[in-house]
């Protein structure tokens, strides 16, 4: 599939290069913006904010399921403790 630029559509060729958002690479988002400028990445900054903050939400629930008080860590460690004091 050929990438394109968020805010202007411009496609990707030979003779134009589309840089990642760097927010996007950090992130390590499946699917992340691209821009053929600074200026179109500014054009598009606070649309695309959204999609920063929706990877920040999903990352502490994410975080949050896996090891917050009733997280599923500790539900998986306590689970394996609980066995082995029964078999012990």
């Amino acid at each position: 599939m050929q990438r394109a630029c968020e805010a202007c559509g411009a496609k990707e060729r030979p003779t134009l290069q589309l840089v990642i958002c760097a927010r996007c690479a950090e992130l390590k988002l499946t699917a992340p913006a691209y821009y053929c400028s600074t200026d179109c990445e500014r054009r598009d900054e606070a649309a695309h904010e959204a999609v920063h903050e929706m990877q920040r939400v999903r990352a502490a629930a994410f975080d949050s399921f896996l090891g917050g008080s009733g997280g599923l860590a500790r539900t998986a460690a306590k689970l394996r403790a609980d066995e082995e004091g029964a078999t012990s």
